[in-house]
């Protein structure tokens, strides 16, 4: 389950988004943006949680962002994580670049924490 973000949410919505949450196969795999998830007061022991962000506390981060004449950013994996293939992939840091503008860095960690459990290498 990937979480990008949750701008215009109510109640409602908080509450189906935990549901999903709480109903994860074992030991699936959530992606959470991590500056949005304050809004959701989520359960889920079964699942392996990897968070992204603009921060340091999260599990994937992107620093030194720049869009002048393309999106380009360090994508940081903080710490380690294991694929769903069970391989271990250490902390690393590799700069990278992309079509888009500064709000899309949060489209992109999504998208390559993905490809991180799924056992891409970059």
């Amino acid at each position: 389950m990937i979480h990008t973000a949750l701008e215009y949410e109510n109640e409602t919505l908080i509450k189906s988004y935990q549901n999903l949450i709480s109903n994860l196969k074992e030991n699936g795999y959530i992606i959470l943006n991590a500056d949005s998830i304050q809004k959701i007061d989520y359960v889920c022991e079964k699942a392996y949680p990897i968070t992204y962000g603009l921060n340091e506390r999260t599990t994937v981060s992107a620093s030194s962002i720049d869009d002048m004449n393309q999106l380009c950013f360090s994508f940081c994996l903080q710490r380690s994580i294991v694929t769903i293939n069970g391989n271990l992939v250490q902390s690393f840091e590799k700069p990278l670049k992309f079509k888009g503008k500064y709000q899309d860095v949060y489209y992109y960690l999504a998208a390559l924490s993905t490809l991180l459990c799924l056992g891409y290498e970059f």
